[in-house]
């Protein structure tokens, strides 16, 4: 259902698991053969935590960290060099419901 909708918008729905950084890489070239460039980048994968900190095992916080952190950076790194470099590039970054920002090149 996703794929039918992102052909509808003329847009392209890829899969990746953002902790993996081969895997980025592999989605962002499927971008960049279908689109030729990436204008902006939106991060907004992230999970919680499933209990209180205190209760968290080291494998809870290690995806917490993947997914909130490391995959940010792994796609920050990827999309980059293949952004236009001028003012209309942008990457928007959600780390959480309280945070935000727009990072430009």
């Amino acid at each position: 259902a996703l794929g039918e909708r992102a052909a509808e918008m003329n847009a392209l729905h890829v899969v990746a698991d953002v902790g993996d950084h081969d895997d980025v890489r592999s989605a962002v070239q499927e971008v960049v053969r279908a689109h030729g460039r990436i204008d902006s980048l939106v991060n907004c994968a992230g999970v919680a935590a499933p209990r209180a900190f205190a209760e968290l095992t080291r494998q809870d916080w290690d995806r917490h960290l993947t997914a909130n952190l490391i995959g940010v950076f792994n796609f920050c790194q990827t999309v980059a060099p293949h952004m236009p470099r001028d003012v209309s590039a942008v990457i928007f970054k959600f780390s959480d419901k309280d945070f935000f920002s727009i990072i430009r090149l």
